[in-house]
């Protein structure tokens, strides 16, 4: 069984209502990580107490409803997946319980996320030459919101040409967000400079 804040899931369920690819359509439950991707955005959480194993976890309209009443409760999650007979239950420390399996098997692509991650072990020295981060507001919204107190800081450099790049929540290291700082149109955007108009009088 793994126990998991029902604050935690509600929070999560954002990245995973976005996806619209069905491989990201689930929680990844792993090691005692929450781990939620809509293939753009990624989020991971650590949480206590730990657990043992790898899980998907199928967020239904019930359940993140039901997760988002107790979530200022403090309200917990029990979770019971049975890989044998493909059946996952869930059952809420205030007494919910799903009538639904939310079994998911386990898929590759959202077991890829260590590789997509692993540019980001250390920092940039410096960004590439004419880099700029594209970013569109609901995507900021989205990853923002996923995290616990919803402020979050960016990485020191970024560089959308080399790698993904991080954001730590400020309140708490168990949080951590993932994110492609360009925009997929194949059109080279120019970095921000001061624009001639706003010079006038300089």
């Amino acid at each position: 069984m793994i126990q998991i804040p029902a604050e935690t899931i509600a929070r999560h369920a954002t990245l995973v209502r976005r996806a619209k690819d069905p491989n990201f359509q689930a929680l990844r439950l792993e090691s005692g990580m929450v781990i939620s991707c809509d293939r753009k955005l990624l989020a991971i959480e650590q949480i206590v107490p730990q657990f043992e194993g790898t899980f998907h976890l199928r967020l239904s309209g019930d359940l993140v409803r039901q997760c988002e009443t107790e979530a200022g409760l403090g309200g917990t999650v029990s979770i019971v997946p049975n890989d044998m007979l493909a059946y996952t239950t869930v059952k809420t420390s205030y007494g919910w319980s799903t009538q639904e399996n939310l079994y998911v098997p386990v898929n590759g692509e959202l077991g890829r996320w260590r590789e997509v991650i692993a540019p980001c072990r250390e920092p940039l020295n410096a960004p590439g030459v004419g880099s700029a981060m594209v970013w569109d507001a609901a995507s900021i919204a989205a990853l923002a919101s996923v995290s616990p107190s919803g402020d979050v800081v960016f990485e020191r450099i970024i560089d959308p040409n080399q790698r993904c790049t991080m954001m730590r929540d400020v309140t708490t290291a168990d949080w951590v967000g993932f994110f492609l700082p360009q925009k997929q149109d194949g059109l080279y955007h120019a970095p921000a400079e001061m624009p001639g108009w706003l010079r006038v009088g300089e």
